[in-house]
């Protein structure tokens, strides 16, 4: 299982990623889509991307729940 470093540009550019997404109205697999492109500008070609960006995505929605969903539509 690949631990998730929180501190990396990685982890902030594909969280804020996704949450600018959805923030600007976007549903939730758009901005997945989102975050999976700012993910895959760190670390292109990973095959375990799509499990990686959900994990970095569960670990920011549970640590800091309310920052997270500030503004977000269409929870």
């Amino acid at each position: 299982m690949t631990t998730i470093d929180t501190t990396t540009a990685v982890f902030k550019d594909t969280i804020m990623a996704y949450r600018s997404a959805r923030q600007a109205g976007e549903m939730d697999h758009p901005a997945f889509m989102a975050a999976m492109q700012a993910y895959e500008g760190h670390q292109p070609g990973n095959s375990e991307a799509g499990r990686v960006v959900g994990q970095m995505i569960y670990i920011a929605t549970e640590r800091a729940t309310e920052w997270f969903w500030k503004g977000a539509r269409y929870l």
